[in-house]
């Protein structure tokens, strides 16, 4: 998985995400302890990939409504599938909340906070603002949810099958150019969804094709030019 590294370009002049202001001041807490679980991509079938997915939403949703969380990193890396209980069953657990934040701060305007997530699973709209060069933008809950929706949609075209045989077309999503990886994922989940993303997806995720759809038209079918969101969170 790759970051976004010390300097990347918007596709118009490099953008240096060294500036002070663009971080929030944090301590550090390292804890090393055994494997608790195994990564997403280790599960064995498409109903394991969903349920695991599945649960870390739901962990999401109690940490926006009881602890008043936002994740702010929904990714691969960041969700574990749990070992299996006496009677098979396993659980995805949603993990790394080093970079959430709480809800309220994070909707402060006069507060200046970096856009924090995985490139390849940012949501449009922090993406589009990274190309204009407002790396500031404050990040709430639809974001998180978005990148859940990327998430499902790159593990269906890129699990079960060999890793030589994987679509190149995801590589452009996570180059260092912010500009054209908004501009391919726009045109990919926007125009091309069936073709390019459904198209691509691994045969045995076949049947997660009518939730990637449905999750789409939550997204953005309401408005295709709109990908924000409002403040009523219960929308979603």
């Amino acid at each position: 998985m790759r970051g976004w590294g010390r300097t990347l370009t918007t596709g118009l002049e490099s953008a240096s995400l060294d500036r002070n202001e663009y971080y929030t001041k944090r301590g550090l807490t390292v804890a090393k302890l055994s494997p608790f679980g195994r990564p997403l991509q280790s599960c064995r079938s498409a109903r394991e990939f969903l349920v695991g997915i599945r649960d870390a939403i739901l962990a999401h949703r109690r940490l926006r409504d009881q602890a008043r969380l936002l994740h702010g990193d929904v990714s691969e890396g960041n969700i574990i599938m749990r070992r299996p209980n006496d009677e098979g069953a396993t659980e995805g657990i949603l993990i790394d909340l080093d970079i959430s934040s709480l809800i309220e701060s994070s909707r402060r305007m006069d507060e200046v906070i970096a856009i924090t997530e995985t490139m390849k699973y940012i949501a449009l709209e922090l993406l589009w603002n990274i190309c204009e060069n407002k790396f500031t933008l404050p990040q709430n809950y639809r974001h998180d949810l978005e990148s859940f929706s990327y998430l499902l949609v790159v593990g269906s075209m890129c699990y079960g099958r060999d890793s030589k045989s994987e679509p190149a077309r995801l590589e452009q999503w996570f180059t260092e150019c912010a500009r054209s990886n908004y501009e391919l994922k726009l045109s990919d989940i926007i125009q091309n969804f069936n073709a390019i993303i459904l198209g691509y997806f691994s045969s045995a995720f076949d049947i997660v094709k009518k939730l990637a759809r449905n999750l789409r038209k939550i997204f953005f079918e309401q408005d295709i030019d709109q990908f924000g969101t409002d403040e009523s969170s219960d929308d979603l």
